[in-house]
């Protein structure tokens, strides 16, 4: 049986660009960068709106994985980018956030969003759920801890990288219940999945779009979510009306 932790926990996800006149990206081919890799959350939610915006729009738009360093070199590609209104970003509302404040490093500069991008809109947000693998036989929670407890470092779980919502979250339980379990960062929550299902991860936190298939399946079993409500992931994504993209500034 898995339970809700703290509500506030979910991945808001935000479409993000340089400043620039609709004119100048006009009959352009428009680049939709993702910092994490094919197959979760960020990545299913950027196909699903560039493929109608295509259509609403009557241009090109292409999806671009960008991984590595949690999000980290995808935002700064985009960044350096021109700011001429063809290049897009769609990421964690909170990445650099978080990742400055968990992971200090005082040679690595990490960007603010609100200076180095344009903030288009939200497009999402998600609950989060904790996920484990069948064969350990826990059907809960505090079976999963006490396993974890019993068995000093011969655990681990993974994330979808640093600094994002399932490695905080995961890091906080490790502190708050002292936990001696390592931490195993992945490009993306997708490539965690295959480890996940075969037991080499003890947990891994990410949004049910990417594991909720899974859980479905029997592949794996929800321990925790992020929501009192049913964790399933919501419908389809709908992009805003297309009076209201041609309206807007990138």
């Amino acid at each position: 049986m898995f339970r809700p932790f703290n509500r506030w926990l979910t991945a808001t996800v935000l479409v993000c660009a340089f400043a620039a006149s609709p004119a100048q990206a006009q009959n352009q081919t428009i680049k939709v960068v993702v910092p994490y890799g094919a197959g979760g959350f960020i990545d299913t939610l950027a196909r699903g709106y560039s493929n109608q915006l295509s259509n609403d729009l009557g241009q090109s738009l292409i999806v671009e994985n960008k991984v590595g360093a949690g999000g980290k070199i995808g935002e700064d590609y985009v960044a350096a980018s021109p700011p001429d209104g063809t290049t897009l970003l769609v990421s964690l509302v909170l990445r650099p956030t978080l990742a400055k404040a968990t992971t200090p490093a005082p040679d690595v500069k990490d960007l603010d969003m609100l200076q180095s991008f344009v903030i288009v809109g939200a497009l999402a947000s998600s609950p989060l759920m904790m996920s484990i693998p069948p064969s350990l036989g826990i059907k809960d929670f505090k079976g999963l801890v006490a396993r974890i407890k019993a068995e000093p470092g011969k655990h681990s779980y993974g994330s979808p990288g640093p600094g994002t919502p399932g490695a905080i979250v995961g890091a906080l339980l490790v502190k708050q219940l002292g936990l001696d379990i390592a931490h195993v960062p992945y490009r993306g929550g997708a490539a965690a999945l295959p480890d996940l299902m075969s037991g080499v991860l003890t947990w891994m936190i990410d949004t049910p779009t990417g594991s909720g298939a899974l859980v479905e399946s029997g592949k794996v079993v929800p321990c925790l979510s992020s929501t009192a409500s049913d964790w399933r992931p919501s419908p389809i994504f709908r992009p805003p009306s297309n009076s209201a993209i041609r309206n807007s500034t990138i």
